[in-house]
């Protein structure tokens, strides 16, 4: 039993306005620098590395850390 509603898939049988998604925009940007901070900028966007291989990205994020933790909530 379902706890929400979803929408019937059919919906997204429907041809989409204009015949084709709308053009991508940017919304936002940040960067992070080697010593972790935050700056609401393009200043680091230099250093993205293309891989070699499309089909094999890797996305562990955890990986290269020795120990992984869940911070505690804050209530």
């Amino acid at each position: 039993m379902s706890l929400f509603k979803v929408a019937p898939l059919e919906i997204f049988d429907e041809p989409l306005p204009g015949g084709k998604f709308p053009d991508a925009k940017i919304v936002g940007h940040f960067s992070v620098d080697g010593d972790g901070e935050l700056a609401f900028d393009e200043s680091q966007k230099r250093f993205l590395k293309m891989p070699s291989d499309l089909n094999r990205v890797n996305f562990d994020l955890n990986e290269g850390y020795v120990d992984i933790s869940t911070p505690q909530s804050i209530s």
